[in-house]
Order: structure tokens, then C-alpha cells, then sequence
């Protein structure tokens, strides 16, 4: 059944409104014939001084009088036509709003009997059910033209105010006129404190910004170039005090709002006032009406929040997703990445799938030289299992050469380790994190390019830093206690380096896959980052490169350090199918997925990736995940 819309609130003491412009009319007209007949009066009497110079200075005070009465009638004359208007035309709309109030009180019950007859009678026939919904959506109409009407008459009222007063700025007073001395010509006008206070209160409520105004405004400064944390508060803030009509009519005027998103965190000064879970799960906690208004009509600010349930971030997420493919205004390579991330959702062999965060970037980015035109790639957070109630959630980092492109390959990974994980007691989950730009193959052969650059993990660290502080903070906000994994493979190992030396909350254990190396600037031992100790005190860092895993040292030509390395501090595991005491095929490469893309009918024999179910390294990282790292024989 459609929902019955309410109109804007519509409320003002009209009559008074009308009085106070009379009266001020009326006082105005008086002091200008007060000061029109001492005016006149000097005229006459004139001739009676016969010394020049006492005549001529007299003469001269007196003279601007009868254009200083009349600047000073037109203006307060003025403003009480205005006044009078808003009086008359508000009160007729405030009447309209009283009547669709009660209209939408009637349909409301309507609506109620007929469903409660549905429920008694499924089989019967739907034609009520038909007319009533004609009806309401004929009533929204209504209310949705009257709401207009409204936004039009005060936005017409201030434009008429500011025009009068000349000076371009809704701050300054109106203008009063004075003659020179100590008298005020306006003396009659100012003896009448209450009415003119009424005016200044009604001035003021005209000019200021509408809520959907200021939230225009706010959002413009979220989405500058320049935005800081502040920037991002303040519009989180006002949101929360819009009203559900005002979210609609926000975002019925800045269809933007979910087709782009908003930034995060870049530098360590802004992740230390941005938004995280605590803020967000405070800024969520309002009233039913509230959060639906939001669903529905901005779900991709609710959907990427951190501190708003798992499972609503999802519900919200999935609405953006199909308004983004509905929209007409992707490009190919952004529809072909959605569409992706669309088919990564379908059920696999156990698990529910989530999709926790879609990033559709800030606005226009320049045009690249890989053809993707000015819209940035999106990225994508989809979880096997439910984080809002797992024991252990893992977040996946890809690397080289990853993205949306291949959602679907990234979450059968995933999926891979929850159906293994799955067999003990404890609930987990499984998210495939593809949140930043990772470099390219390409980039791999273009030595000045990203591979050997830390920009793009340095970038990506801060939006990793994020989501994982916001899942500790969720979790904590909603009570429970959740072994949180961070496992990262070739370029995400950088990339997880920069996130865990960002954080303010621990992760309990990192995992490294044929790494391209941790720049020494950020991390150049274990200790550096963010990680809980084991039973033994010892960092929870474990680290592995296959033997045959010809890609990895490409990374570390530019001197980063080689986290399998002593030094580091890492706790190495095998994945040679040979060396320590978990069994399994070896790692023949630097790929995680070999059969994902049919390398196992390309070469010859069978050939196993980090992340590859039977291979020793994807066994031994069960055992881990299990907190069993106790029974691993490390090198």
C-alpha cells in the first residue's frame, strides 16, 4: 500500500501578522505628517530672522526633512505590505494543510481496514485496494504542489526583502533614516518596541536558509575539493535534524547525493576527527520514520556509515546499487563494474552475502589513459556471513590488479573460507574488501608507475584504517566481543601496513600473501603495527611467500621490506607443499585463485594460489582463523 504523505508544517499567527502591518503603516503615515508640519511651520516663520548666516544654517537643517519623512514612510510601508502578503497567502495555505492533514488521517484508516480484510480474506478482491492507493497517490499530489507552493512564498518573501533593503545582504538591518542631531525622525515608528520586534523576528525567519537550503549548502562543502572533517560533521549533524519531507525534497533537488559519494579521511589529522562507528551508530539512533526517509532516499550515505547495522548498511546498499544501474547516468566501464558487484550477490553454497560499503568516488576525476571517462571505478565491501553476528570476521585485501571487475571471483574467495571455517561452532564471516585502486599488471612492467609507488596502499590505507575501526567500534556500540582478521595479499600487504599503522583499535591478527614489500617508513618491524600479541606475547603477524612466486620480489626492488624476512618479525609459514606440518599442494605462483581464471587448463598439471582450497597455504590459514596458530610449525 503507498504511504500517505503530510503536508510541511504550516503554522503562524496570521491575524497578528496583519495587525502589526497595519499599525506599522498607520504609525509610519503619522510621523511623516508630525514632521511634514514643523517642516511646513519653519517655511513660515522664516522671514522673521534677518541675519543671513542664522537664517541659512537653520534653514539647511530643516530642509531635508520632507525627503528623509518619505525615504522613511516608503520603507516601513513597504515592509508592511510584504508582511501583509505573507499574512494572507500563508494563512490560505496553512488552511489547505489543515484539510490534507485530515484527508491523510481518513486514508490512513482506509488503508488500515483494507489490509486488515486482506489478511482475513487473501483471495479477495483487490479492487479497494486499487482505489484506495489511486486516491493517496492523488492526495500526495496534492500535498507535494502545497509544499511547493509554501517553499515559494517565504523564498518570494525574503527575495522581496532583500531587494527592499538595497544592500544585497540578508544579515544587515533594514534601513532607517535620520536626521542629523540627536532627535530621530522615526520617533513615532520607534516608541512602538513590540511591534517592531515582531517585524525583526519576521524578517529573520525569512531570510534564514530553509532546512533543505542549509543541507544544499552543507553538502557542497562536504564535497569540495577542500573538505575537512568539520565539513563532514556538520553535514552528518543537520541531517539528523532534518525532517523526512526535507530529506525527500534535499534529495529530489540533488539527485547527486547517490550517485556520487561522500570522501573520506586522506591525512592523519583528518582520521583523527572523522566520523567512525561511535558517531555513526549515535547520528542513526532516531526514530522509525527518520531512518526510512533515509533508506529510501539516501541510501548510499546510510549503506557506507560506519556505526549503522551490518545488515542495514546492506539493505541500504543494495537500494543504492539498483538506483545507480537504473539512473542512465553511468558510463560503461561504472555499469559493467555495478553490474558485477550485482552478480557477486547471488547466493553461493552457504552464507548469507552482504554487501557492507559501495564507493562511487568525489565528483568528475580527470580523464585516464585506460578509457574509464570522468567518473571514478566503483569499489565494493561484500561479506559471506553476517558481520552484526559472526565470532571472526576477516577482511580480504587483494592486490595487484584487482577491482570490481572481478566482485564475483573476489567473493567466491571469501566464500571459500567461510564454507571451510563453517564446520566448527562459531559463526564467521567472510568479506571481500576491494576498497581501493589497486596498480595494475601494466604498472608492474612501467617501472616509474603505481607498483613501486606507495600513493595508491598510502590512499587505500586510510579507507582500510576506516572500515576496520568502524567494525571494532560497531561491534563494541552493539556489545559484543569479535576476533577481527586482516588478511592482505601482494600490494595489499603495503596497503594493509599503512591501515594498521593508522588505526586506533587492534585488529588480533594480519596475514601476508607473496608481498610486495612494507616501505620502512611506515612499518620496519612487526611491533609497528596495530596487532594483538599471541598466547606467547609475540606479535599476531604471520607471513608467507611460495618459492615459486616469481612476482612478489618485483615489488621490493624499491627497498621495502620483505615481511617473510627475520628481521620483520613475522611468524612464517609454508606454502611449498614441502616444509612445516600442514599438509597441502604448494603455491606455483603469486596468484591466490589459480582456477578462477582457467590457469589450471592453461598450464600443464594442477596449480594451487595462496587462497586456493587444498593448498597448504589456504590449510594452514584455516588453522590460524581457528585460533589454533598454537599447532602451526612455523620456519
Amino acid at each position: 500500500m503507498t504511504a500517505v504523505q503530510r503536508p510541511d508544517e504550516i503554522d503562524a499567527e496570521w491575524n497578528t501578522l496583519d495587525s502589526v502591518a497595519q499599525s506599522m503603516k498607520s504609525e509610519a503615515s503619522s510621523a511623516r505628517d508630525v514632521l511634514d508640519t514643523a517642516g511646513r511651520s519653519w517655511r513660515g516663520t522664516h522671514h522673521l530672522y534677518q541675519e543671513p548666516t542664522s537664517q541659512s544654517a537653520v534653514w539647511t537643517a530643516l530642509d531635508d526633512i520632507p525627503q528623509i519623512t518619505q525615504d522613511n514612510f516608503t520603507v516601513v510601508e513597504s515592509l508592511a505590505l510584504i508582511i501583509q502578503r505573507f499574512g494572507e497567502d500563508g494563512a490560505r495555505l496553512s488552511d489547505r494543510a489543515k484539510a490534507l492533514n485530515a484527508e491523510a488521517d481518513q486514508l490512513e484508516q482506509q488503508a488500515l481496514q483494507i489490509n486488515n480484510e486482506s489478511g482475513e480474506d487473501p483471495e479477495g478482491d483487490s479492487g479497494k485496494s486499487d482505489a484506495i492507493n489511486q486516491r493517496i497517490t492523488e492526495h500526495n499530489w496534492a500535498v507535494a504542489e502545497l509544499n511547493r507552493d509554501w517553499a515559494a512564498l517565504r523564498e518570494e518573501s525574503a527575495d522581496r526583502l532583500v531587494a527592499l533593503k538595497g544592500h544585497g545582504g540578508r544579515e544587515e538591518e533594514v534601513p532607517t533614516a535620520e536626521a542629523s542631531g540627536d532627535r530621530s525622525v522615526s520617533t513615532a515608528i520607534a516608541s512602538s518596541p513590540s511591534n517592531m520586534t515582531d517585524l525583526a523576528t519576521m524578517v529573520s525567519a525569512l531570510s534564514e536558509p530553509s532546512n533543505v537550503e542549509e543541507a544544499e549548502e552543507l553538502y557542497d562543502a562536504t564535497m569540495s575539493e577542500d573538505a575537512t572533517a568539520e565539513d563532514i560533521n556538520n553535514f552528518y549533524d543537520h541531517m539528523a535534524e532534518m525532517s523526512p519531507e526535507e530529506i525527500e525534497s534535499f534529495t529530489d533537488a540533488r539527485e547527486e547525493v547517490n550517485e556520487q559519494s561522500l570522501p573520506g579521511p586522506s591525512t592523519d589529522e583528518e582520521y583523527a576527527d572523522w566520523p567512525g562507528g561511535y558517531e555513526g551508530a549515535e547520528w542513526w539512533d532516531q526514530d522509525e520514520a527518520w531512518q526510512n526517509a533515509m533508506l529510501a532516499h539516501m541510501p548510499l550515505m546510510v549503506g557506507n556509515t560506519q556505526g549503522v547495522p551490518y545488515t542495514t548498511r546492506d539493505q541500504a546498499n543494495q537500494h543504492a546499487l539498483t538506483k545507480l544501474q537504473s539512473s542512465g547516468n553511468m558510463g560503461w566501464p561504472q555499469e559493467r563494474r555495478l553490474n558485477e558487484i550485482e552478480e557477486s550477490l547471488e547466493p553461493g553454497q552457504s552464507g548469507d552475502r552482504y554487501l557492507l560499503s559501495l564507493d562511487l568516488g568525489q565528483p568528475e576525476v580527470p580523464d585516464n589513459p585506460h578509457g574509464q571517462g570522468p567518473r571514478p571505478l566503483p569499489k565494493a565491501a561484500v561479506s559471506v556471513g553476517n558481520p552484526d553476528t559472526a565470532h571472526t570476521t576477516s577482511f580480504n585485501v587483494p592486490g595487484m590488479s584487482s577491482g570490481t571487475h572481478n566482485m564475483s571471483g573476489e567473493v567466491a574467495m571469501a566464500q571459500g573460507f567461510y564454507n571451510d571455517l563453517a564446520d566448527d561452532d562459531q559463526e564467521h564471516a567472510q568479506v571481500a574488501w576491494v576498497g581501493y585502486d589497486a596498480p595494475t599488471m601494466r604498472d608492474a612492467i612501467t617501472p616509474e608507475d603505481d607498483v613501486w609507488e606507495d600513493d595508491k596502499a598510502e590512499a587505500g590505507g586510510y579507507a582500510l584504517a576506516h572500515e576496520l575501526d568502524g567494525y571494532n567500534e560497531t561491534m563494541a556500540e552493539q556489545g559484543r566481543d569479535t576476533t577481527v582478521s586482516l588478511n592482505t595479499h601482494s600490494y595489499g600487504s603495503n596497503t594493509g601496513a599503512h591501515a594498521l599503522t593508522t588505526v586506533e583499535h587492534n585488529v588480533d591478527m594480519w596475514m601476508i600473501y607473496g608481498s610486495s614489500g612494507i616501505p620502512p617508513h611506515v612499518a620496519e618491524t612487526a611491533e609497528d603495527v596495530s596487532v594483538n600479541s599471541d598466547a606467547d606475547g609475540n606479535p599476531a603477524v604471520y607471513a608467507t611467500e611460495a618459492p615459486d612466486d616469481n612476482t612478489a620480489g618485483l615489488g621490493r626492488s624499491n627497498h621495502r621490506i620483505d615481511p617473510t624476512d627475520q628481521e620483520f618479525g613475522a611468524q612464517v609459514f609454508a606454502s611449498d607443499g614441502v616444509s612445516g606440518n600442514i599438509e597441502g599442494e604448494p603455491t606455483d605462483g603469486h596468484s591466490r585463485f589459480f582456477s578462477d581464471w582457467g590457469a589450471r587448463e592453461f598450464f600443464l598439471g594442477e596449480r594451487f594460489g595462496y587462497w586456493e582450497p587444498d593448498s597448504q597455504s589456504y590449510n594452514t590459514s584455516l588453522v590460524i582463523l581457528e585460533g589454533r596458530a598454537d599447532e602451526v610449525d612455523f620456519l
